[in-house]
């Protein structure tokens, strides 16, 4: 195996347990991982419940609690108080409560550093042939930055974290911390733009890596229901615009005598914003599905006639999962110009509405490729086309651990 490194180290949120997006993009990697280095070790930072969502691993992941099981690693900053530093103690900035995150962020970061390098001393890691990779771009990454003399060479992974979640010292903290990683990817030119705002660094020093997702298409085609369906699939979370979502399909049946399906799945706050009792024209169906694994997700793709996924948002980090998978399936998307969307909607697989559309423009856009056959199998050509081309799992992971070897 050539490779300068022989062990990997993944550090996730919940990974391997739990649901919700980080085993779609995360248990590629790792299967990736373990197919150039002789080891790879997950270290997620806590769970949900004992179940393993994944397949069985290959015989060289192992999982480790080190940090999931360590007293430190705990969510009350007060608890961490002896790690944070004497500066940020005695300045006033410890007596502004909204801003209370930086606390967060900077005693987590001291504590994880901490357990870590207790961990490599405990085991005989060899940090010049083990290679650490930061899912997210949070207190982790700060790791080489606090524990310089130990040769830690760690990756990072931004997914989207913007500077209402981490205030000014907590930024400043992650500009340096950046500069201490052997590297920092961001999941879209729209994210690596962002960071480098919000930190104060230059393009250059931010990779770029699309996720994508796998490919679990099922050529069946599935019979047309009489109805135009269109599906939804994320969190019933702000920023998602759930109420605006409804407010389109309403406008929608009313313009049109044929039904109107809208399939949503997902959890949240927002959910009564779907409202399927109340008014709406005859025509319109909404059918909520809940929360969904991501397998049952593709059954639906599979076994039902699929025209359009539809997602509106205030902001986006990358190119969303949900809609990887919709273009692998061959279904168009409609959604606004948020975040990384940009980067994965035109009109060559669907419709892209402007941050802030109206209804007009959602109703008149979309409604020409509704009566249009030819638009619309060339549309779903498009997309499929798209996901082949820019968003395979497959091709993608492969590239991105050779490319990581080569650090």
């Amino acid at each position: 195996m050539d490779n300068r490194y022989t062990t990997a180290v993944v550090i996730t949120s919940t990974y391997p347990f739990g649901g919700g997006t980080e085993p779609v993009f995360i248990d590629p990697d790792v299967r990736a991982l373990a197919k150039r280095f002789s080891e790879v070790i997950i270290v997620p930072s806590r769970n949900k419940g004992d179940k393993i969502y994944t397949q069985p691993l290959p015989p060289n992941v192992r999982i480790d609690y080190f940090w999931r099981d360590n007293p430190d690693n705990c969510r009350d900053p007060f608890r961490l108080i002896r790690f944070a530093p004497a500066a940020m103690l005695r300045s006033r900035f410890w007596k502004e409560p909204y801003k209370i995150r930086t606390i967060t962020f900077s005693v987590k970061a001291h504590a994880f550093a901490r357990a870590l390098r207790k961990w490599i001393r405990s085991n005989g890691i060899d940090t010049s042939r083990t290679l650490f990779i930061s899912n997210w771009f949070n207190y982790v990454a700060a790791a080489p930055m606090l524990l310089r003399r130990s040769g830690i060479r760690m990756v990072a992974i931004d997914h989207g974290r913007t500077s209402s979640r981490y205030p000014y010292r907590a930024l400043a903290m992650r500009r340096k911390a950046s500069g201490k990683l052997t590297a920092l990817y961001a999941v879209s030119h729209s994210r690596r733009r962002e960071i480098c705002e919000e930190i104060g660094i230059t393009p250059d020093r931010v990779r770029i890596r699309y996720l994508g997702c796998l490919d679990n298409h099922d050529p069946a085609p599935a019979d047309a229901c009489g109805a135009t369906v269109f599906i939804t699939v994320c969190r019933m979370e702000h920023p998602k615009r759930i109420a605006q979502m409804r407010s389109f399909m309403v406008a929608l049946a009313v313009a049109r005598t044929t039904p109107v399906r809208w399939i949503v799945a997902g959890e949240g706050a927002l959910k009564n914003e779907l409202d399927p009792a109340g008014e709406k024209p005859t025509n319109l169906i909404i059918e909520h599905l809940g929360g969904l694994t991501n397998d049952e997700v593709h059954h639906i793709y599979n076994t039902r006639h699929i025209d359009w996924a539809i997602l509106l948002s205030d902001s986006e980090g990358g190119t969303p999962i949900a809609l990887c998978e919709a273009i692998m399936h061959g279904v168009p998307i409609v959604a606004n110009d948020a975040g990384g969307i940009s980067e994965i909607v035109d009109d060559e697989c669907g419709l892209l509405l402007p941050y802030a559309p109206t209804t007009e423009e959602f109703v008149r856009g979309i409604a020409p490729m509704l009566d249009s056959r030819i638009r619309t199998e060339n549309l779903r050509r498009g997309a499929r086309s798209r996901w082949e081309a820019e968003f395979d799992a497959s091709r993608r992971r492969p590239q991105w651990v050779n490319e990581l070897i080569e650090l």
